[in-house]
């Protein structure tokens, strides 16, 4: 399943879920994607794969401003 594939977006439901629940904390990236060129000793923690998911959050993010 990809998000992607459905009508809402991943902003929608974030924003959504956090004003809802009241929710003010802070957020990591966590299980990150696989980048090419990366070994895959420790699956969903590699560290190219981290810096993407942390540039695709702060897209998410920053198109609430």
């Amino acid at each position: 399943m990809i998000l992607t594939d459905y009508l809402l977006s991943e902003h929608d439901i974030s924003w959504d879920f956090a004003k809802q629940c009241g929710v003010d904390v802070p957020i990591r990236v966590d299980h990150v994607p696989l980048m090419a060129g990366e070994d895959n000793t420790t699956p969903g923690y590699t560290a190219l794969g981290r810096l993407f998911a942390i540039g695709y959050l702060k897209g998410i993010l920053d198109a609430e401003k």
